[in-house]
């Protein structure tokens, strides 16, 4: 490398590290699917555990059997709970499901317990199909985020992330993503928004800080990810949440339940897969694009080790085909993202790594920042 190729290469990191809290200098190792990569750089802080507190892929079970059977700490919500399904996946073989025609009910659902935590990020993907957009009054209620240790909605402040409904036949103009967090009756945060997927697979950010009892100083940021675009429906970054009590979050129920059906809506089917949920924010994905703002595919990364100026993950490609460009990403746990690191999906970095085996299909980590 020239003298002036070294300076050029100086002057970008200085100016990166000037614009972003941490950077990323250096990708090492092996983009594959399941291989080890070591990111360097700086400004990363600590992450410990360094792992989320839980990676699922449904890959554990057998087809229409009922999840908790095989995977104890996904809990049934009602009616023995979601199943796992080979009819779609995003990844792997395997999703889960909650089909009208298992005729289990509409709250055939599970919930995971993430402890007790004034922050929460969940990363999801998600299908619907069999909707009628003609029909009445119909609901897909989507993931939930409570304060209690049995995942109720009929207790605790917050609702849920948000419910689908499509209550006129015109669909685009009155239909729309609804997310509401209250307490005790009261409701302190209320938005409604257009942006869901219509067909194939799409995705969700959810992420949640609470701030002090009776100050309005905690963040929402609600992501909808669909055809490879992306819509922050709502994101309110600063003074959003305002705790009027003392609460914690402390499951998550995920979003494969209904209401309100009537017979246009035999084949609905909802699918979830690839569900990464932590209690922080700090986290390492993959995008489609330089700006995090316009990534509309967003693969997390699994990280097995966490520090200052090195981090170093398991590759979830995801969506990405070999030979793909991508850019990679380090997001503080205040949610500030590094700079776009662009990769190639496939390519081995620097030095390589040995021993190559896909990432877990179902990970749990215990602990937290």
């Amino acid at each position: 490398m020239s003298p002036l190729s070294r300076a050029i290469i100086l002057a970008l990191s200085l100016l990166a590290s000037s614009v972003f809290g941490q950077t990323i200098t250096s990708v090492t190792g092996d983009l594959d699917h399941g291989g080890s990569v070591v990111i360097g750089g700086s400004g990363f802080g600590v992450k410990s555990p360094a792992a989320p507190l839980k990676w699922e892929t449904f890959e554990s079970g057998s087809n229409d059997t009922q999840v908790e059977l095989t995977q104890s700490e996904w809990i049934s919500y009602q009616d023995g709970g979601a199943r796992y399904s080979t009819t779609q996946a995003y990844s792997g073989s395997y999703s889960i499901a909650n089909k009208v025609s298992y005729a289990e009910g509409g709250f055939a659902t599970n919930y995971f317990d993430i402890g007790v935590t004034d922050t929460v990020f969940v990363s999801q993907k998600y299908r619907l199909e069999g909707i009628n957009w003609g029909a009445s009054d119909f609901q897909w209620k989507n993931t939930r985020i409570k304060d209690n240790t049995d995942g109720r909605a009929q207790s605790g402040p917050y609702h849920g992330y948000g419910f689908f409904q499509n209550d006129r036949i015109n669909y685009r103009t009155y239909s729309a993503m609804h997310f509401q967090m209250e307490t005790g009756g009261t409701v302190e945060l209320d938005l409604r928004w257009g942006g869901w997927q219509e067909s194939g697979w799409g995705g969700q950010e959810l992420e949640f800080v609470l701030g002090a009892v009776g100050v309005a100083d905690g963040t929402s940021n609600i992501t909808m990810l669909f055809n490879g675009t992306s819509t922050s429906g709502q994101t309110y970054e600063g003074n959003s949440l305002n705790r009027t009590a003392q609460y914690e979050f402390k499951t998550v129920l995920l979003g494969l339940m209904h209401a309100n059906l009537t017979a246009e809506y035999a084949n609905f089917a909802a699918y979830i897969d690839d569900v990464y949920i932590d209690d922080t924010r700090a986290r390492v994905f993959i995008g489609n694009s330089n700006t995090v703002a316009n990534c509309g595919i967003r693969e997390m990364q699994l990280p097995t080790a966490w520090a200052g100026g090195s981090i170093t993950v398991t590759v979830n490609t995801g969506a990405f085909a070999d030979s793909t460009n991508a850019y990679l990403y380090v997001v503080e746990s205040d949610g500030t993202p590094s700079n776009a690191f662009t990769i190639t999906i496939g390519e081995a970095g620097g030095g390589g790594v040995s021993g190559i085996t896909a990432p877990p299909d179902s990970l749990t980590a215990s602990g937290g920042n």
